[in-house]
């Protein structure tokens, strides 16, 4: 074995009335003598209780501690993550620990090995440990497996919890298939709904079957294939709990707005999620009077297959209907058809949405836009439709927008908390606004072939995309924007 000496000396072993269970700062193991001489040394054993969480400004990290063995000439720590067993990726490697503790840094929805083997102590006659493995750490929140086969309408009823605000979460077998004819409905409950990061399981969604949910809510790693449904994958409940509305106590305390509306206090997270043939409405706030804290769709592709006047991402239907703060970034959008009727985004109404009127004096909201691909997003009507004109910043860097047009209809009266930076945008349908090229891209041809049937393929790494959205003229191709999966 390679062994490269990193010496960690971050926690040593502390006062030996309890140092068989604990570590702290200040004694070196060679300063106290143990007695345990001519000996094979044991590892140390791991559990749950030697891994804690410690957050800075640069990272957040894992503090792994675990009991002194006495007698010990050090420790000799591997941590690998093993997300894909046959592909681990070094964290710590060969590292001689002078201490019982060591840090690394944290990465989210990951799963480690660790090995540890108490080193031989010569001047003690002690001989080294076996080498001890590790395989339960995990920064996965702990979940529900779904077995495959399995009605997931009816699985997630029967065991949702309810009364908490503890995050449940429902994991599907990796690379499984679950078709769902039903509405999949979270109600109040903190849920997180995964599967494998590296073998997306994919949920077939029949009829009206859909998602909704009144709590924030997590999906990730998982594909949809929304082929045979017109209904929005992902809903808001269209009959919000009376206990979420703008009258009660706790929220008039918390904000003080005047809006009538159902407060969703919390994320979304669409996190590494394919989406095929989204008919209509991809995110929905089914016409009630929803104000969403956070909307957060992150390193998704979302193929839409429509023609209708909906919007794509809509909270319209409703008096009020709003997101405060939305995030997208490092996706793909794209629709398969020309679409001259219907919106990416749009609210209720401006006014009503104005942060202030729901969230109260103090309330602000923001749009961040980053390093995402839009097609035929859409051809000939506003890329939004009644967004707030203050209240709003607005974040837009490293996009790159084909046949997308009015991106001026979003910005709105919002210019001067506006930021806008190497975007790209290219006209096909309709030339590109002059608006939109003077303030807020760059109008020039990233060379696009656009698909006018389904291309996605959940088992290729680009998802059947790579040849259609890789930009290959221009500033797009040379400073990599849009999409950054396509220059991998």
């Amino acid at each position: 074995m390679n062994i490269t000496k990193k010496l960690f000396m971050a926690v040593a072993c502390a006062a030996l009335a309890w140092a068989a269970t604990s570590c702290a700062d200040g004694v070196e193991l060679e300063s106290y003598d143990s007695g345990v001489r001519n000996q094979q040394l044991s590892a140390p054993q791991l559990d749950a209780s030697c891994f804690t969480t410690q957050n800075s400004t640069d990272a957040t990290y894992t503090i792994m501690s675990w009991p002194v063995v006495y007698g010990a000439g050090g420790y000799l720590v591997n941590v690998d993550i093993v997300d894909d067993p046959s592909n681990p990726i070094a964290v710590v490697n060969d590292s001689i620990v002078d201490g019982c503790s060591l840090r690394f840094v944290q990465q989210e929805d990951t799963k480690y090995q660790i090995t540890i083997q108490t080193m031989a102590n010569e001047k003690l006659g002690n001989t080294a440990s076996e080498v001890l493995v590790y395989n339960d750490y995990t920064t996965l929140v702990a979940a529900i497996v779904v077995p495959r086969g399995q009605d997931l309408a009816a699985f997630v009823k029967a065991n949702l919890k309810t009364g908490t605000q503890d995050v449940q979460a429902f994991e599907l077998e990796a690379g499984a298939t679950y078709e769902v004819g039903d509405t999949i409905a979270f109600g109040l409950q903190p849920v997180q709904l995964r599967s494998d990061k590296n073998s997306h399981a994919t949920i077939v969604l029949k009829d009206k079957a859909c998602i909704t949910t009144q709590a924030p809510l997590t999906v990730k790693f998982l594909n949809f294939d929304c082929e045979n449904t017109t209904a929005a994958p992902i809903s808001l409940d269209p009959n919000p709990d009376a206990s979420l509305y703008y009258d009660q106590p706790v929220w008039q305390a918390k904000y003080g707005g005047n809006q009538k509306v159902y407060f969703l206090d919390g994320d979304i997270i669409l996190k590494d999620c394919i989406f095929r043939e989204v008919k209509g409405m991809f995110f929905s706030g089914s016409k009630a009077n929803w104000a969403l804290t956070n909307l957060n769709i992150n390193n998704c592709i979302v193929e839409g297959d429509y023609s209708t006047n909906e919007a794509f991402i809509s909270m319209y239907g409703a008096s009020t209907g709003t997101i405060l703060n939305l995030i997208i970034s490092n996706t793909t959008f794209y629709n398969l058809q020309e679409n001259s009727s219907g919106y990416f985004l749009r609210l209720s109404n401006a006014s009503n949405a104005t942060p202030t009127k729901i969230y109260g004096p103090t309330g602000r909201g923001s749009v961040t836009v980053l390093n995402t691909t839009f097609v035929r997003m859409l051809t000939g009507t506003h890329w939004w439709n009644n967004y707030p004109q203050s209240g709003i910043t607005f974040t837009m860097k490293r996009n790159i927008f084909y046949d997308t047009w009015l991106l001026q209809k979003a910005i709105r009266n919002n210019t001067a908390d506006f930021s806008a930076s190497d975007n790209v945008i290219w006209g096909v349908t309709n030339e590109v606004d002059a608006t939109d090229k003077a303030k807020y891209a760059t109008e020039e041809d990233p060379g696009f072939s656009v698909p006018t049937s389904s291309a996605i393929n959940f088992n290729d790494p680009y998802y059947g995309l790579k040849s259609y959205f890789t930009p290959t003229k221009g500033i797009a191709a040379s400073r990599q924007y849009g999409d950054p999966r396509y220059f991998e």
